[in-house]
C-alpha cells in the first residue's frame, strides 16, 4: 500500500502520538481489525485507505485483477464492440484505475468529502448511538476537548458510497459503515480527533439548515412515507437541522417561498414528483426577482436565487430527478444533498405578449402531450391511471395541429446545417462547464429585456413589427418550410431593420409626430444592434403531431434515454423536438423508440430535433395581432383552464400546452434558456457500463476522484 520509508515514518509518528495527542499530522497509519480480520488503514491527507495485512492475500488478488485486464480487451475485439460501448468501458476502467493506482489493486478508498459522520465509543453498538446524536448537544464537536483519559476502543465512520458494479443501475449510492478497533484507545483518539478537524473543513460548504418541503398527495400519495424512511435519518447523521412543511394545497410552495423570510436556512428541498419541483423553482425564481426589485412579468435581469435546491422523488414519473441523478432512488438524491455537491440548471422562461408567465425546467408539450394532460382532468376520479388512459385515446385519435414554429440559430450551425454532437450528459461533461466567454448572445436575461417588453407601447410596436416583417418576407417569395417542402428558412435580423427603415421613408411616415419618429428610431437602433450579432432564425411550417421543448433528458424508469438523449443539464440550450403528423403506425414507432434503451428517435424521417437558445410558437400564423389579443388564453390550474381552452379554441382545431402539470392556452408563446440559473444539488448521470465479471471488483467505491 505505501512503501516501507512511509511505513517506518509513520511507525514512529504513532509512538510519538501517544506521548503527545495534541499533535496534528498529515499522515496516519496503524493496524485496525475490521471483521475480526487485520487490516493496514492509511489517513493520507484526504484519503482512508484500509487493506488486508496478509501480504499473500493481496498477491492474489493484484495478480487476479492483472489476468483480468489482459483478457478483457481481447474478447471485446472479438465480439466487434461499438465505439459507444468502448467509450462507456473506458470510462468505467478509468473509474476504477483511479481509486486503485496510487495504492495498489487490493486497497479499498475512500474520500475524506464522501464521509458523512465519524463517532468513537467503547463498543460498536455505542459508536451507533453517538453517531445518532445531534453535533451541538454533547456529540462529536464536545469530545475532542476532553481532557479525561481516553478510554474508546472503537471508532466508526459512515460514507457514501455509489454502487459501480449494479446490473442494473449504476446511479444509486448508499451509506456504509466502517468500523475500526484497536486495543489502544489513544490511536483511536488520535484518529478521531483528526477525521473530525478534517471534517469541519468540508462542513463548512455542507448544509446545516434545510427547508423540507413534502407533498402527501403527489404521484403515489407515499411522500411522508418514502421521507421518513430513506431521507429522515440521512439527514439526522449528517447533522442536518431540517424544517419540514407539509403542503395541503397547489401553489402553497411558491407562496411561502415568496412571503417568508428565508435567511435562517442554506437551502430549500421538496418530496414529491415533477409538479412540486416545478412549484419550488418558481417559488425560488420569483423570490429573487422580488427581492431585487424587478417587475415579475417584465423583468430587466433575472438574477440567480441564493438558495440551492434539493430534488427527492416521490411521484409517479420523476422525470426531472431521473434525469439529474440517473435514478429515481429517494436515498440517492438525498446523499446528494448531505455531500454538498451542486450542479448548475438551465431553467427556461414562458412569455406571451404580456410578459414571463412561469418558468420550467424539465418539458413543455403542444398537441398529444397537452392533450393528454388537459382531458385527462376529466377522469381524476380514476387517480394515475387517467393518463395511461387519456394518453392511448389521444394516441389513437391522431390529431395534428397546423403551427409555425421559430428557432433562432447557433453561430455553429451555417446555412441551416445542424451540429449536435452525440455527446451525452453525465457527471463530468465538458458540455456543461460555465463558459460565458463562447455566448456571444446574453440570454442569461429575458428577451423581453432586450426588446420591448419595457413599456406596453413598444410591445404594441413589436406586433406591428412582427406583422410587417411577416408581409415582408411574403413579399421577397421566402421560402417556408412546411409539410409538403423540406427547405428551411433562414431570415437574418439584418432584413427586419431593412423592413423598419423601410417604413421610416416611405410617405405615410411623414404624418408621423416626433414622438413617434423617435419610437421608431429607437426600435430601429434595437433591431441594428442585435443584427450585429447575426442572429438568424429558422422558420418551419405544418401540420404536427406533437412539438415539445424539452430542458432535460426526460429519462425515467420507463423511458431510460429519455425523450432527447442528448440534451444537456446546463448548456444553455433547449432540444425543441417536432414530430410531424404522419400515419399511426410512425407514432408506434416514435413511443418503441422513446421507450428502448437502445432506442434513437433522430433515426426516424418525420422527427426533427434542434437545438436552439430561444424558441418562438405560433399556432395561428395566418392571422394579425389584433385577432390573436382576442382569443389569447392564460396560465391556469388544469381543472380551471380546459374548460375555457374549450371555449377560446373554436372548432377544436388548436391544442394546448401541457407545463409540469398545467395547462397553458396561449397560441403564441416565447421560450428562452437561461443557463444555470438555479444550482441543484446532483452530481449528473453515470454512463451505464457493463460490471466486470471479476468477484473481487464487485464491491463499492468511492467515486470523488473521478468526479473532481
Amino acid at each position: 500500500m505505501v512503501s516501507d520509508n512511509h511505513k517506518s515514518h509513520a511507525e514512529n509518528m504513532e509512538s510519538k502520538q501517544r506521548h503527545h495527542p495534541s499533535v496534528d499530522s498529515d499522515i496516519l497509519l496503524n493496524t485496525f481489525q475490521i471483521k475480526k480480520k487485520r487490516y493496514k488503514v492509511l489517513l493520507n491527507c484526504d484519503h482512508i485507505v484500509w487493506e488486508r495485512a496478509d501480504a499473500k492475500h493481496c498477491h492474489a488478488l493484484n495478480n487476479s485483477a492483472i489476468n483480468d485486464k489482459v483478457s478483457t480487451p481481447s474478447a471485446a475485439v472479438v465480439q466487434g464492440v461499438n465505439v459507444a460501448a468502448a467509450q462507456k468501458e473506458a470510462e468505467y476502467e478509468r473509474e476504477q484505475l483511479s481509486h486503485r493506482a496510487s495504492y495498489g489493486n487490493c486497497s479499498n478508498v475512500v474520500h475524506l468529502h464522501e464521509v458523512i459522520r465519524v463517532s468513537k465509543g467503547n463498543t460498536k453498538s455505542a459508536t451507533v448511538r453517538n453517531a445518532h446524536n445531534p453535533l451541538d448537544a454533547g456529540g462529536e464537536s464536545q469530545q475532542p476537548h476532553n481532557v479525561t483519559t481516553p478510554s474508546d476502543t472503537f471508532l466508526s465512520m459512515y460514507y457514501a458510497e455509489r454502487i459501480v458494479a449494479s446490473p442494473t443501475d449504476c446511479n444509486r449510492w448508499h451509506i456504509r459503515r466502517l468500523t475500526l478497533h484497536n486495543k489502544d484507545p489513544y490511536i483511536i483518539a488520535k484518529w478521531y480527533d483528526n477525521l473530525l478537524n478534517l471534517l469541519q473543513r468540508s462542513r463548512q460548504t455542507r448544509v446545516k439548515r434545510l427547508l423540507v418541503f413534502i407533498n402527501p398527495y403527489g404521484g403515489r400519495k407515499l411522500g411522508l412515507q418514502i421521507y421518513e424512511r430513506s431521507c429522515k435519518s440521512t439527514f439526522q447523521l449528517a447533522g442536518i437541522d431540517a424544517s419540514c412543511i407539509i403542503t395541503q394545497r397547489a401553489n402553497q410552495i411558491r407562496d411561502i417561498l415568496m412571503s417568508h423570510d428565508l435567511t435562517p436556512f442554506d437551502a430549500v428541498c421538496c418530496v414529491g414528483g415533477d409538479g412540486t419541483v416545478a412549484e419550488m423553482i418558481n417559488g425560488l425564481i420569483m423570490r429573487s426577482l422580488q427581492d431585487a426589485g424587478e417587475c415579475l412579468r417584465r423583468p430587466d435581469n433575472i438574477p440567480k436565487p441564493s438558495l440551492p435546491v434539493g430534488i427527492i422523488p416521490a411521484g409517479s414519473t420523476d422525470t426531472v430527478a431521473y434525469s439529474l441523478h440517473g435514478t429515481s432512488d429517494p436515498q440517492t438524491a438525498a446523499i446528494h444533498l448531505v455531500l454538498g455537491r451542486k450542479r448548475g440548471l438551465d431553467v427556461c422562461s414562458i412569455r406571451n405578449a404580456d410578459g414571463i408567465i412561469r418558468f420550467f425546467a424539465s418539458t413543455m408539450g403542444y398537441g398529444y402531450l397537452g392533450d393528454v394532460a388537459a382531458k385527462s382532468e376529466k377522469y381524476r376520479w380514476m387517480g394515475t391511471k387517467r393518463y395511461e388512459y387519456t394518453g392511448v385515446k389521444s394516441f389513437l385519435l391522431n390529431r395534428g395541429y397546423e403551427a409555425e414554429v421559430k428557432i433562432l440559430l447557433n453561430e455553429d450551425e451555417v446555412d441551416g446545417e445542424d451540429a449536435m454532437p452525440d455527446i451525452i450528459c453525465n457527471v463530468n461533461c465538458e458540455t456543461c462547464k460555465l463558459d460565458t466567454s463562447s455566448d456571444h448572445i446574453d440570454m442569461d436575461k429575458p428577451s423581453s429585456s432586450k426588446t420591448s417588453l419595457h413599456s406596453d407601447q413598444k410591445c404594441e410596436a413589436r406586433k406591428s413589427h412582427n406583422y410587417n416583417h411577416s408581409q415582408y418576407l411574403e413579399a421577397n417569395n421566402c421560402d417556408i418550410h412546411d409539410s409538403t417542402s423540406q427547405k428551411n428558412d433562414i431570415v437574418s435580423n439584418s432584413n427586419v431593420t431593412l423592413a423598419l427603415e423601410d417604413r421610416a421613408d416611405s410617405p405615410s411616415s411623414s404624418s408621423l409626430s416626433n414622438s413617434d419618429n423617435m419610437q421608431q428610431h429607437e426600435i430601429a437602433s434595437n433591431e441594428k444592434q442585435k443584427s450585429e450579432n447575426r442572429q438568424k432564425w429558422r422558420i418551419i411550417r405544418g401540420e404536427f403531431f406533437m412539438v415539445t421543448t424539452t430542458n432535460i433528458t426526460c429519462a425515467c424508469s420507463r423511458s431510460p434515454n429519455g425523450m432527447s438523449k442528448y440534451c444537456h443539464l446546463g448548456d444553455g440550450h433547449l432540444d425543441v423536438i417536432l414530430v410531424r403528423k404522419s400515419n399511426m403506425f410512425n407514432n408506434l414507432r416514435f413511443a418503441i423508440n422513446t421507450m428502448a434503451r437502445n432506442g434513437d428517435i433522430r433515426n426516424l424521417p418525420f422527427v426533427e430535433i434542434y437545438r436552439t437558445k430561444q424558441f418562438i410558437f405560433n399556432a395561428r400564423p395566418n392571422i394579425s395581432p389584433q385577432d390573436y389579443n382576442s382569443i389569447r388564453g392564460s396560465c391556469q390550474p388544469i381543472a380551471d383552464s380546459y374548460p375555457d381552452a374549450e371555449t377560446n379554441l373554436p372548432n377544436k382545431v388548436y391544442s394546448s400546452w401541457n407545463c409540469d402539470g398545467e395547462v397553458i392556452t396561449d397560441l403564441e408563446l416565447t421560450l428562452t434558456s437561461h443557463r444555470q440559473l438555479i444550482d441543484v444539488f446532483m452530481r449528473g448521470p453515470y454512463i451505464y457500463s457493463k460490471p466486470s465479471t471479476n468477484p473481487e471488483n464487485s464491491s463499492i467505491f468511492s467515486c470523488c476522484h473521478s468526479d473532481s
